[in-house]
């Protein structure tokens, strides 16, 4: 069961970044915009870790981050640490630098797919560490730090993936960086129903517009408008991690690429028996329910 919470309420009070020493390991086209997005919220301190000190000098320059120490003390005076690496990368660094953590740390991530990554995670922090996922929905073609924007996050959707053990003050210390790096809407699920419903509407529609790309030919490039740029857009993607995305979450991708594949078998045969009601059905219905999210999607 999953529910949507649009206010979040804890007694501790509003969540003030100048508390908080925030730290964000990997600093790319997500960890950079965070970081950017972060800064004009004053945390304490903001640091980064990133295995390009090219990209930490830069950032450190262009005032995005804070010098740091070594990174055995950054992380030990750390209270919220922000994971922007790939899953596996994630856990594999925490269980690598697990000594150097704050005891009370709250940890979370930016991942597209959560797989089993929530509970390895949990099993290897202490009891009195956390570990929130979090996923931004935000993004764009590039990526790398040079591409990063502080408002990249400004009015997306923002997906916080709870379990049990995660306590409400430390679930509002999520929500409240969400809301101050540009988010206007809170979803709050579990790991398990995130990964199905961002099979549909992020998975999916990266898996149909390289499929789509990959059906063309230089004849029709002067034939390009705009349906065809708009299709297409997300295909210009990351190869290597569109792959460990979509693999770690096969099941809910495969699940709904079958349900896709049935919808365009039924405008394929409608097509072949020139059926014009069963047609004109079909679109009619894809109409009614992209405007209906349109709806949805501007309040």
């Amino acid at each position: 069961m999953w529910q949507i919470y649009l206010t979040l309420r804890y007694n501790g009070g509003r969540t003030l970044l100048s508390d908080f020493n925030i730290t964000i390991v990997g600093l790319g086209l997500i960890g950079g915009s965070y970081a950017k997005a972060l800064r004009r919220n004053n945390p304490r301190n903001l640091w980064a870790i990133d295995k390009d000190q090219y990209t930490i000098k830069k950032a450190i320059d262009l005032n995005v981050i804070d010098e740091c120490e070594s990174m055995e003390k950054v992380l030990n005076k750390t209270d919220i640490l922000i994971m922007c690496l790939y899953p596996e990368d994630n856990i594999k660094f925490i269980r690598e630098n697990l000594t150097h953590l704050n005891k009370n740390l709250v940890i979370t991530d930016v991942c597209g797919v959560k797989g089993d990554m929530v509970q390895r995670i949990n099993n290897i922090i202490e009891d009195s560490m956390e570990f929130i996922g979090g996923h931004p929905m935000a993004g764009r073609e590039f990526n790398g730090f040079d591409y990063s924007d502080e408002n990249l996050f400004m009015n997306c959707n923002y997906i916080i993936t709870t379990i049990p053990e995660n306590t409400e003050k430390n679930i509002y210390k999520v929500k409240q960086i969400a809301e101050l790096i540009g988010s206007n809407n809170i979803i709050m699920t579990t790991p398990r129903r995130h990964d199905e419903l961002v099979a549909y509407t992020s998975h999916l529609s990266h898996v149909i517009a390289n499929a789509f790309v990959n059906n063309t030919n230089e004849e029709a490039n002067d034939f390009i408008g705009g349906s065809f740029k708009d299709v297409t857009r997300v295909a210009y993607l990351n190869p290597y991690l569109w792959s460990k995305i979509l693999i770690n979450n096969k099941e809910n991708v495969l699940n709904e690429i079958d349900k896709f594949e049935e919808n365009i078998k039924i405008i394929k045969e409608a097509l072949k028996q020139d059926d014009m009601d069963i047609l004109c059905s079909q679109l009619e219905s894809g109409r009614i329910k992209r405007k209906e999210i349109n709806l949805r999607c501007s309040h």
